[in-house]
């Protein structure tokens, strides 16, 4: 996801967030057995991090933060302002979108449904059509 960010970034803040969110389901889609192993433990977090080690979704929520977080910065605006069991709303609407999205197109009944463009456009459009461009 770092490398996606990286790669939006002279397109600014609005196209690192897409970047990391197309680079979430590229991973689901194209890992999808490591994709499954992140939701798969049910491991004792407070133990983990007692080890200095993070949660197999940690590194993907915070890289999601730092996006939310840049676009609010450059004065983009969002849904929802809410915090959500200590986490910032925004983040955790746009991962349960990319998430859900992956998770329904795993479980899918018919092939169209898992079409990977089809994935991308669905979040694409989610987040254009909720975060909304700095007012002049």
């Amino acid at each position: 996801m770092s490398v996606a960010e990286e790669r939006a970034e002279a397109e600014g803040p609005l196209a690192q967030l897409e970047a990391q969110l197309a680079a979430y389901v590229e991973f689901a889609y194209s890992s999808p057995t490591r994709y499954e192993l992140l939701f798969l433990t049910s491991a004792d977090v407070e133990r983990i991090r007692g080890m200095g080690l993070e949660s197999t979704t940690e590194p993907v929520y915070e890289a999601l933060e730092r996006a939310v977080l840049r676009c609010k910065e450059h004065g983009y605006q969002f849904p929802v302002s809410f915090v959500d069991a200590g986490a910032e709303g925004n983040t955790v609407l746009f991962f349960v979108v990319a998430h859900g999205r992956v998770a329904l197109a795993t479980a899918a009944l018919h092939d169209a449904f898992s079409v990977p463009q089809a994935i991308h456009a669905f979040v694409r459009t989610v987040v254009r059509s909720l975060v909304h461009p700095p007012a002049d």
